[in-house]
């Protein structure tokens, strides 16, 4: 719901008026700005009468002070009322010193007319019958601005931290409150692009900053130059040298969990059986071709025939050989059919990223403090929401080890590694406890915007999504429509302590707790906006910003950012066919025959049905497959 119109009361107020209905009291503010004008007024003039005058005595004092309204009220009537006194005044003060009599009269007038006005305003505001007992308030308007402008770092303080940011234009803020991490939650259209795009401003100007920006539609990358672009969907993009990246059994496990997460019910055991042979896969070539090898290399291994497979793998890693060392089995089949299916996209990542030049991208060299390559990164959306995740979760759950580990020294104040994430759960379940519980003493600050917190329990469970608030710092919430999200963000804005009356002579004083912000609130007060005092842009959004104690209401400017460069330019293999596969591309010919079949890619529709068919066992079908 919206604020309540004010009442306007000329008398009392009837009890029909809720006590929580501003009311405007227009006789209390004539009275009380008609008292401090004569107050002020003849105060002041008795001051001015005070002060000796050089060439002789003035006009006597009560026949100033009189005229001085009279005379004062004939000009404010265009000189229709009390013509005759005013003219006679005028008339005598032309005989006894003019000028000192007038500048008297006049700076009186003056000084009555500008605070009487002042304390009519003030009493005019309207003003409801409830008061404020204990909790957190939400504050609006100058006083939101006032707060906001009182919890920011000093001038002095601002200078001394190289990190120190504004989360809004009056809320500049220390990289140690940063590294509290930031949850940025609005629905679509609500404003969470513009926020973002403040933020991201001030981070790309910063020299020290690094920054792994992901980037769900492209409006980042088109306005901002200086970050890098690391995507198998765009032309220009750098390659991800996952052979730096991927050195470790630890780090093997956190990619093939990445390109093959864990599935629900029956699909468990499948996607397992797969995990296990990516990790044999990838410590395969971790140990024959340590750092040299790349995409299209893994790509090879992961469609070998089981024979192949299992003879690979066997020195390796002797669990993944395991699950394909009978060649004849059904098992080994469907285990092969699995991983086939799973890492479809390890072969769209060879075809993006067919070798490693110089234009090349390591995450764990980027978190080091002796990186000396471009330390911003922008990763993208693409087509295929599947490639999307798994890359981007990739990326980071590979590099998490190395940034939490006791490889990389504690240096929250002096290294600034920035993650901020457009849409979070779009980019995959990534390994984010470590980074919010742990990451604050690396420097690390996750900046993240999500639509609905339903999605977060879809991604990541329910209680690593109900941790979020007690992980996260900061919270800024934007227009959000109605739903079980918006309920739960009312409820976690918290309640208030309030005291209220009835306006009636006889009503009584009730104390009771009521939520800070209802939830439709959230949906009307909150979002765009359009006007002149939203900016220059004669448009702007509002939000609302927690972080302890008040919660504030603030107003974001908004600004219209020129386009750099294309959003997106559309990788090659992305728009055209892939043509057909090559021969050395292809199963090795040495395959015995009786592994020709077991395949890790259906490549019939008889095959892809079994892989179907393989992924909805119950739990008493796999018994029974493995029991053959």
């Amino acid at each position: 719901m919206s604020k309540p119109k004010p009442y306007d009361a000329l008398g009392d107020v009837p009890g029909s008026v809720a006590p929580s209905q501003p009311v405007r009291s227009w006789h209390r503010a004539v009275l009380a700005g008609a008292f401090v004008f004569g107050l002020i007024y003849v105060g002041s003039m008795g001051v001015a009468w005070l002060i000796p005058h050089p060439d002789g005595s003035l006009i006597r004092f009560a026949d100033a002070l009189r005229g001085g309204l009279v005379t004062a009220f004939h000009f404010l009537t265009a000189g229709i009322s009390a013509r005759a006194p005013a003219r006679g005044f005028i008339e005598l003060v032309s005989y006894h010193h003019p000028v000192a009599t007038w500048s008297r009269i006049g700076v009186s007038l003056l000084l009555a007319v500008g605070l009487g006005l002042r304390t009519f305003l003030k009493a005019a505001e309207p003003v409801s019958n409830t008061w404020h007992l204990s909790g957190p308030r939400l504050l609006e308007g100058k006083e939101a601005v006032g707060e906001a402008r009182h919890r920011s770092i000093a001038p002095k303080d601002a200078e001394a931290d190289p990190f120190a940011l504004s989360l809004h234009p009056d809320l500049l803020l220390s990289k140690k409150h940063w590294a509290r991490h930031v949850l940025i939650t609005g629905s679509v259209g609500s404003g969470k692009s513009v926020i973002l795009k403040h933020i991201l401003e001030q981070l790309t100007r910063l020299k020290g900053a690094k920054l792994f920006l992901y980037d769900i539609k492209g409006d980042f990358t088109s306005i901002f130059k200086r970050p890098i672009i690391v995507s198998p969907f765009d032309a220009r993009s750098h390659v991800w040298d996952v052979a730096a990246d991927v050195r470790t059994p630890t780090q093997a496990a956190a990619f093939a969990a990445s390109i093959i997460p864990e599935g629900d019910g029956n699909a468990t055991f499948w996607t397992m059986a797969a995990q296990d042979l990516l990790i044999g896969c990838v410590r395969e070539l971790q140990n024959t071709r340590p750092g040299q090898w790349g995409w299209p290399d893994l790509a090879a291994l992961v469609r070998r025939p089981a024979a192949e497979m299992a003879a690979g793998l066997r020195p390796h890693y002797p669990r993944g050989a395991a699950l394909v060392r009978d060649l004849e089995s059904q098992t080994t089949s469907s285990v092969l059919s699995s991983l086939g299916g799973f890492t479809r996209l390890i072969d769209d990542l060879a075809t993006a990223w067919p070798k490693v030049g110089k234009r090349r991208f390591s995450m764990t060299e980027w978190i080091r403090d002796d990186y000396n390559g471009r330390k911003q990164v922008i990763v993208q959306s693409g087509p295929d929401p599947t490639l999307t995740k798994a890359y981007i979760a990739a990326m980071i759950n590979v590099a998490v080890p190395d940034l939490i580990g006791p490889g990389l020294p504690d240096n929250e104040g002096g290294r600034g590694l920035y993650f901020v994430f457009d849409e979070l759960t779009s980019a995959g379940r990534l390994n984010i406890d470590p980074l919010l519980a742990l990451g604050r003493s690396k420097g690390v600050v996750a900046i993240m915007a999500v639509q609905d917190h339903s999605q977060i329990e879809l991604v990541y469970g329910d209680k690593t999504a109900q941790a979020f608030s007690a992980l996260v710092g900061t919270h800024v919430v934007c227009q959000v429509q109605m739903g079980a999200t918006r309920d739960k963000l009312a409820g976690q804005l918290g309640k208030r302590k309030i005291a209220w009356r009835g306006h009636e002579d006889k009503a009584q004083v009730h104390e009771e707790s009521r939520a800070l912000v209802s939830s439709g609130e959230l949906t009307d007060r909150l979002g765009f906006r359009k006007g002149k005092r939203y900016g220059p842009e004669g448009w702007g959004i509002e939000a609302i910003v927690q972080m302890g104690g008040d919660v504030l209401l603030l107003t974001w400017p908004g600004k219209n950012h020129p386009m750099v460069r294309d959003g997106q330019v559309a990788a090659a293999w992305t728009s055209k066919p892939a043509g057909p596969v090559a021969e050395a591309e292809g199963p090795s010919p040495a395959a015995s025959p009786a592994s020709a079949g077991a395949s890790a890619f259906p490549t019939t529709a008889e095959g892809i049905d079994a892989v179907q068919r393989v992924l909805t066992m119950t739990p008493e079908e796999i018994d029974a497959l493995f029991s053959r």
